[in-house]
């Protein structure tokens, strides 16, 4: 088992990438000061626009500039994202009394973007969860009977205003999940602590190209012979197994691409 003093120079927290070059002995050179042999970049489609990439000319490029232009042209700006919030929000047990929900016995309500077109007295969320429910033990047993804990998930791509939630900030989107769960759900008065949180980009939606999306990182791979490989949730789908997945096959190819004589490893 490592420790702190073991990792204490090979891992960065908060550490910004400013410009990432190949060197003329086919490494990696990150911010101008630090070399690696490879890299896997996981980063969100639309932080690697405006990158700062130069590939030697040992890899075929013109001016060292296609795999920039092929990352940002083809890849960052390809991607749409919707806007999501999240509010959290703890009420006392007896402001759901009369409720139209039961906190205790459901994972939660969600709301079909149906629904919501079809009737404007629909509760204008894409959902809520109880906590209870959904991730059960994560209060003292002596508060469990006491309190009741509500995400609310606003946003989405087929929301009636999709820049509704960017434009309401972090606080206006928890007066809104308050409101639409009085309205909605015979929620008796405001929730008693909130917190929130909005992703301007939240969720990627692939469209009609996202096959070219696809295309384009693969071609980035072979363009840097394996040693830039390219992961995400815009790639390969959002849910946490896909990410695991994609996660691992860019570790393998990469490692693959470091071996002297991959055929002889399975």
């Amino acid at each position: 088992e490592e420790s702190d003093t073991d990792v204490q120079g090979r891992v960065f927290l908060s550490t910004p990438v400013n410009s990432v070059a190949t060197t003329r002995d086919g490494h990696w050179r990150v911010n101008k000061n630090r070399t690696y042999d490879a890299i896997i970049c996981a980063v969100p489609s639309y932080a690697m626009d405006g990158s700062s990439i130069r590939v030697e000319d040992r890899y075929g490029t013109a001016g060292g500039d296609v795999l920039r232009d092929s990352l940002v042209e083809r890849v960052a700006r390809k991607v749409q994202y919707a806007s999501v919030a999240i509010a959290a929000l703890v009420y006392k047990s007896e402001q759901w009394r009369n409720a139209q929900a039961n906190p205790n016995g459901s994972f939660g309500v969600l709301v079909p973007p149906i629904e919501r077109a079809r009737d404007k007295n629909a509760m204008d969320l894409l959902g809520v969860t109880f906590s209870k429910v959904s991730t059960p033990n994560t209060a003292s047993d002596s508060a469990k009977g006491d309190w009741v804990g509500v995400a609310a998930f606003l946003g989405g791509a087929l929301a009636r205003d999709p820049n509704e939630i960017t434009r309401l900030g972090e606080r206006g989107c928890i007066q809104k999940a308050e409101r639409e769960i009085q309205r909605g759900l015979g929620v008796s008065g405001e929730a008693v602590a909130a917190a929130g949180r909005v992703w301007a980009h939240g969720i990627p939606q692939p469209g009609a190209q996202h096959g070219d999306v696809q295309r384009a990182a693969m071609h980035i791979e072979r363009l840097t012979r394996g040693t830039f490989a390219l992961c995400g949730n815009y790639l390969h789908g959002v849910g946490l197994p896909d990410a695991i997945l994609q996660g691992i096959l860019a570790a393998r190819r990469v490692q693959l691409a470091l071996t002297p004589n991959p055929a002889s490893h399975p």
